[in-house]
This record gives structure tokens, sequence and C-alpha cells, in this order.
């Protein structure tokens, strides 16, 4: 499951810096556990449902037809159930021209938990780990720009 989606290069020098998230509904959030073959649903979702936290990008990746497919961040919001937490962060629709300021994607795939990153070559990217919740949003660089 390939859609050839990614960001811009010139979205690596927000390494560091802050991002803001929107965490969305989408298509529902998950969480999966290492020890269980399935996932099941993410229980907590109205304590994060349509927040906007800070996300420190620390790592940007290449993966399948993009040199610049998402990133690796850190959610630095006090007070945020998802608090220092690691997430993973990647575009979902076609478009090689994504950015956080004059071209954003609309529709973002989010994984959060303390693992390893996986880019299998069946199917997208998400995080390896003992418990890992997947869900939905949106990043931009100042939420005037998604207004």
């Amino acid at each position: 499951m390939h859609i050839p989606s990614g960001l811009e290069d010139s979205t690596r020098r927000f390494v560091g810096k802050a991002l803001l998230m929107r965490l969305e509904n989408g298509w529902g959030w998950s969480v999966s556990f290492s020890d269980q073959p399935y996932s099941v649903p993410f229980e907590q979702f109205d304590e994060i449902s349509l927040n906007w936290v800070r996300v420190i990008p620390f790592e940007f990746f290449s993966a399948y037809e993009a040199s610049t497919r998402g990133f690796l961040g850190r959610i630095a919001q006090p007070g945020h159930i998802l608090n220092d937490t690691t997430v993973l962060a990647f575009t979902i629709p076609q478009g090689f021209d994504w950015n956080f300021t004059s071209n954003i994607c609309q529709a973002w795939r989010f994984f959060f938990g303390d693992g390893e990153l996986s880019c299998p070559t069946d199917s997208f990217p998400r995080l390896i780990g003992p418990k890992i919740i997947g869900g939905y949003g949106i990043v931009t660089s100042d939420i005037s720009h998604h207004l």
C-alpha cells in the first residue's frame, strides 16, 4: 500500500523547531500492544480530540518514493496525556510538495509511543513497540495557516 506522498525536502529545516499538530478523529484511533495480534479502539480519544499540541521533530526520514516521507518527533505539551511521547507523522494524500506553511496537507497519520520506525515494503510507515497509539490529524507551523 504505497501512496506516492511526502513532504518538500525544505521541511527538514524544522528539525528541533516547534510545529503544531491538530489531533482529529480521522478514520478512528486505535492502540496496539506487541503481545496482541490486533489493535483495539483507543478509549481515551475524548481526552485528546480536537486539541492542538506542540511537536518538536528530531528526525525526518525517507521511504518508498519520497526523499522526505515524514518525521519522528516528541510531543511538547505539558498537561496533555501525550506529553513527552514520541510520534511518527507522515502525510496520507498523494503529492510530494506538502509543507508546513503554504501547502499544508490536510490528512496525516500519526503513531505515538516508544518504538522503532519500520517501513515495510507492503504497507505504510509505523512504529513497532510495546504500546503504540495510532491516530490522525494535521501538522502546521502556525495555526493561522490552517484557518
